[in-house]
């Protein structure tokens, strides 16, 4: 019975979801239609929607909690920091809100906070995603539609994907490919948000003019993907922490990085679902090393 209801607070989470997507995109159309008041007003629905979609999938008691029992967080803290990161995008988009509806800024710089509004709309929309993954994984529902593919072009896709904030760091790229064509056998479109995922952390903790390094090589019966980059590194006080849930460590710099700590749990969940292993090497102000395996396909086309 327990898990009937539980399964009925998912179903209305994944609803609540569907309609993000379309409220979304019906703000950025209106904004691009010059009806920037109208845009907002959407974009702070998006956000009051993700607060009771993420409700919903926290409020039954005696089922999964969205933690692992390993981290031995209370429930009521995990329901802080949720409420903590849904409230900041609420917060900003409000701001733009008021501030367009006082007349505070003036028509040429409307489209700027617009944008701004927008992307605090699809950072809230990217909690409510990961943590319906999460949701997933946890109560066991998760399907892999496993296929073969070559893993070197799904890199290439990434990369192409992240172009804009590549260059916006003017971060240079290396591909070190042991092969032209590596297939493996596993689920596309989960290992593209595992590549994405890390993609996106080399990023964002790169420093200006940095590198990201990816490679691929065969070991066994495995092929072996890892994506490295120049950035800050992570301490050793914080490597042990990396894949729990809502953790961030600190900048040394103390340059403060947005995101909801949810990121890399994801992944390893997805790369553990595979069957496979995931590792990190880092050092503060050196870099970070991601490496994971996958199931080589030996009968892939030549």
């Amino acid at each position: 019975m327990a898990r009937n209801h539980f399964d009925k607070n998912i179903f209305a989470a994944v609803i609540c979801g569907s309609l993000l997507s379309a409220v979304a995109s019906c703000a950025l159309f209106l904004g691009l239609k010059n009806m920037p008041v109208l845009a907002c007003i959407l974009s702070v629905f998006i956000s009051a929607c993700i607060a009771f979609s993420i409700i919903l999938i926290i409020s039954k008691k005696n089922t999964h909690n969205i933690t692992d029992s390993a981290e031995d967080i209370p429930q009521n803290d995990v329901i802080s920091v949720i409420a903590h990161e849904v409230r900041s995008p609420i917060t900003s988009v409000k701001g733009y809100l008021n501030a367009l509806n006082d007349g505070v800024i003036p028509p040429e710089q409307q489209r700027k906070y617009i944008d701004i509004a927008i992307s605090e709309s699809d950072r809230a929309i990217k909690l409510l995603e990961n943590l319906m993954s999460l949701t997933k994984f946890d109560s066991g529902s998760i399907k892999l539609n496993k296929e073969c593919f070559d893993i070197n072009e799904l890199i290439r896709i990434v990369i192409i994907d992240k172009l804009n904030d590549i260059e916006a760091k003017n971060i240079s790229i290396e591909t070190d490919f042991a092969q032209e064509r590596m297939f493996v056998t596993a689920d596309k479109g989960f290992i593209k948000q595992v590549i994405c995922n890390l993609t996106d952390n080399a990023i964002k903790y790169n420093t200006e003019g940095g590198k990201i390094k990816f490679a691929t090589s065969q070991a066994s019966q495995k092929t072996v993907i890892s994506i490295s980059d120049t950035g800050i590194g992570i301490s050793k006080e914080a490597l042990p922490h990396i894949w729990d849930r809502f953790y961030q460590a600190d900048s040394s710099s103390g340059e403060s990085y947005k995101g909801h700590g949810l990121g890399l749990c994801i992944v390893k969940e997805i790369v553990k679902a595979h069957g496979q292993t995931i590792s990190v090497n880092s050092a503060a102000n050196v870099g970070t090393s991601f490496t994971f395996t996958l199931e080589s396909d030996n009968n892939a086309p030549a």
